[in-house]
Parts: C-alpha cells; structure tokens; sequence
C-alpha cells in the first residue's frame, strides 16, 4: 500500500511539474541563433549569414484552444529570398504560420503548408509520439530521453530533451538529418533549442531545415545591442577603417587607439580619448594627399538605450516586416541582426537592410526596389566594435559619399583582420594620380579616351552592370541606350574612372 501511494504521489507531482511547461509564452520575446548558416538576404546577397530571428507574439485568438501570431517576415512570395519579384509584407514566421495551444497541453505548431509540428509540453520521461507526419507516410518520432536541470540566464531551471528519429511510413528507422537532433524544452523559458518549423513540410524549400538555440529572452524589448554594447570599448583597444569616396576614386585610412575612458556623472553618457591618425587623399589629382595625427575625444550617450532603424524611435525586432506611407505609395523594409565567424569573430551585428520595396497605391505587392532621393544609407552597428556607415549616391548608385569600412580591430587579446600601417612620413603615401578624361560628354555615337598606357576599358551602366569592353583609345556607343554610364580604365600603372552621358 506504501509503494502505491509513493507512486501516486510521485506521479502527481511529475504530472504538476509537466503541466507548468509552455513552448511559448506570449508576453515574452525570444530570441535565436541559428548553428549554421541560413539565407540570403537582400543587402548580403553574395554570402549567407547566421540571421538572428525572434518568437514574438503580436496576436492571440482565445476560444476552445489558444492561437498565438508571432511577428510576420519579408519574403517574396516563394521565400526565395531573390531580390526582385513580388514580396510579401505578411510571410509566415520562421516558426509557423500559427500556434495552437490545446488544453491536454499539446502546442501545435503549423507550417505554411498547413501541417503540424506537435510539441508535447505534459509529455513525461521516456513517453514517445508523433512530432510530424509526412505527406508520403514518413514521419519523426519524437521521445522524452532526459529530464534534468539546466542553468539559463542565471536561474536553474528544469528542462526536458526531446530526441527525434525519423520512420518510414511502415515504421522502420531511416536515414535523416534530423535523427538523434534534440529539441530542448525549458519550465520558464520555453523552446530553448527549436528547429524552423516553418519549412518541415516543404520538399522544395529554399530553406534547409535549421537548429535554433535561444540566446535570449525579453518582455517585448529587442536588447540584444543597447547602445552600451556597441559601443564597449577599454583602454588599448585599436580600430582601423578605410573609407572610400566616389566609385572607390580616392581613399581616407584611419587608425583609433584607446588612450582613456570615462564616465558622466549620472554614468549615462560614457567618453573616450582616442590616438587618432588619418591620412589620404581628400580629392582626385595630385596635391591632395594629408596626414593628421591628434589626440581627440569622442562620447556615446543613452547607454541603455537601444540601437533604434535610422532616426526612427520605434522598436524593431529581427526580420520583422515594417511598413511606412506617403505620396500615394507604401514602403516595406525590414531589420536585421546576424553573426558570421569569419566577420569580425563572429560578433553579433546588427543592420538596416540597406534596401526597400515600394508599392504604389495600384500596385497588388511591393516589387520596385526603392531609394530615397539624396543618399541610400546603409548602417551597421558591430558589438564592441562601434559604427559603420555606409552613404551612396542614388543616381550613380555605386557612389561611396563615404562609404567605411572597418578592416582591424584589437580588443584586448581579441585581434580580427588586417591592421594599416600608419605612414612615418607623407613621401611613402604618395601614389601616382590616373585621372581618365571621356570626351565628348554628353556623347552620341563614340567617346574618347584620354590616358596613357591603357590596355582594357570596360563600361558599365549605373547597376554595375558590364555592357562593352574595348582596348581602343576611341569607343562607338551608338548602340548603347540613353543613360549615364562609367568607363574604368585599366593602365600599367592601375585603375582609372570615368563617367560619361550618352544621349
């Protein structure tokens, strides 16, 4: 009779510890890193990343069962990621295009082919069942093999790790990625190690099926960079940037050392002395070059503050879709934070995406790539590491107004890139100029070149786009269209640019 009350007793108590787990709270935010790289996003679309991503919870049907909406993404309409075609201001999230919390505890989560990815949040050790169920029978099996605790975010918690093994539909065990994978179930913090439910059932997604831990968790606030975190610098620490003007026409480097560091009164506001050095050319031709070497004093503010989207105070989230109006059109952008281990040590950074969609007011999506009149900026924000701003010009849209680039860093023993060598004297800096002059400008049927030892001339529109190539001093352009076009010259002595008009 006593082993029977111990086991019922026990089972009670598991069955009360089991039902205070949520894969999902919705009065938090959570947020994720993927382990291994994922897509390609507009302004990155040479290379994939490590994008951050979110469970944010911006609407809840309550009935029968709880629904919960986490935050949409941009994509075009096939998730592709391309840069042109339709896109969608309201894709699925990358965890579902809902989640159904039933009442036996059950979290659905529902991909965007409207199947289910279940989550037994009662489930207790060693219980087994159906995680997904392919349309061709296969599915993953899903089995509570550990119950322990865990230390997260200072506090032990309990969490349960849930192994999966994929059948086929006759219930033999068949090779896949996702066999021995877990995904890990925290009491108070939830999916703590997750997978993009989104795609599980989509055989021709763009999308590899992807692990998520979670790295963080807030009450609707993205903290992940505050202000106080990009800008961390210590004493000792050492930056080097080049920054590029025109189409890459002339050069500025610059190295800063930290030499001092202190803080306001109210310690919101923190300063640093800086060894400042910066030197190059400040126009094309010759007599141009400078060296300044100073001492100089720069400080950041509103240390708790968050990295806000240009001047825009609202709060935005990872991938979250952002919407503004005006002039009889609408503008779809969005936010982005992301790692990449051979990006500054992998340090966390965070962008705007440098790019936005218009829709006019006729229009059924957003599809016209979009830059607002003056300078397309493109900003991103390095943890520890500071600021770097990117300005073009939108009609020659290639042209740096400047453009940075941060090369080097020391922070302490951390050391990433390849450091500039500050000249000992001007003399040692000063390269040969190789300015190109195109005549005439405007040009209707043929330009002219003026340089010396010229042995390829390519022309390019204004999307970088290589139309010509010649080796000849004089070029017909007759069949080119209207448009402004940019001639680069390579000599024996390297690169020169031209820009011309053809009428």
């Amino acid at each position: 009779m006593k082993n029977f009350f111990l086991f019922l007793f026990l089972s009670v108590v598991s069955l009360i510890n089991a039902q205070n787990y949520t894969a999902v709270n919705p009065d938090s935010t959570y947020f994720f890193h993927p382990q291994s790289k994922t897509e390609l996003l507009s302004c990155y679309n040479e290379s994939y990343h490590n994008f951050i991503r979110c469970i944010h919870i911006d609407s809840v049907v309550s009935g029968s069962e709880t629904t919960l909406f986490s935050i949409p993404e941009v994509h075009n309409y096939d998730y592709s990621w391309d840069n042109f075609g339709c896109f969608n201001d309201s894709c699925d999230s990358w965890c579902g295009k809902k989640i159904i919390i039933k009442d036996n505890g059950d979290n659905l989560f529902i991909t965007r082919n409207s199947d289910s990815v279940i989550i037994k949040t009662l489930a207790g050790m060693g219980e087994e069942w159906k995680l997904f169920v392919f349309e061709n029978g296969d599915y993953i099996n899903a089995e509570i093999v550990n119950w322990d605790t865990l230390t997260l975010y200072g506090q032990t918690d309990s969490v349960k790790y849930i192994e999966l093994q994929v059948f086929d539909s006759s219930d033999n065990p068949i090779t896949s990625d996702l066999n021995n994978q877990h995904i890990v179930l925290s009491k108070n913090y939830g999916l703590i190690e997750m997978f993009n439910f989104r795609e599980f059932s989509e055989s021709d997604s763009h999308y590899p099926i992807v692990k998520y831990k979670q790295i963080a968790v807030s009450s609707g606030v993205n903290d992940l960079l505050l202000v106080k975190d990009v800008y961390d610098f210590n004493i000792g620490d050492e930056f080097h940037k080049i920054f590029s003007f025109g189409n890459h026409y002339f050069s500025q480097y610059e190295v800063k050392k930290v030499i001092n560091k202190y803080y306001s009164i109210t310690n919101d506001t923190v300063f640093y002395d800086f060894d400042y050095n910066l030197w190059g050319n400040n126009d094309i031709g010759p007599g141009t070059y400078f060296h300044t070497i100073d001492t100089i004093t720069k400080y950041y503010t509103n240390l708790d503050s968050i990295i806000h989207y240009g001047q825009n105070i609202r709060n935005f989230l990872p991938l979250e879709s952002i919407i503004t109006s005006g002039g009889g059109s609408s503008y779809l952008m969005n936010y982005i934070v992301f790692t990449d281990s051979l990006e500054y040590n992998g340090r966390m950074l965070l962008c705007n995406l440098g790019q936005e969609f218009r829709k006019f007011d006729e229009d059924t999506c957003f599809n016209t790539p979009y830059f607002d009149s003056g300078a397309w900026v493109y900003e991103k924000y390095v943890k520890g590491c500071g600021d770097i701003y990117n300005n073009f010009d939108v009609e020659m849209y290639t042209n740096c107004m400047p453009c940075s680039d941060l090369v080097y860093f020391l922070k302490g023993s951390e050391e990433w890139g390849n450091p500039l060598t500050i000249p000992n004297s001007i003399e040692e800096n000063i390269k040969p100029e190789i300015i190109v002059s195109v005549f005439p400008n405007p040009a209707t049927t043929e330009i002219n070149l003026s340089v010396d030892q010229l042995s390829l001339v390519e022309i390019y529109d204004v999307l970088m786009n290589k139309k010509m190539e010649s080796t000849s001093h004089k070029i017909v352009i007759s069949n080119l269209p209207v448009g402004v076009y940019y001639v680069r010259v390579t000599t024996e002595n390297g690169i020169a640019i031209g820009k011309f008009i053809k009428l």
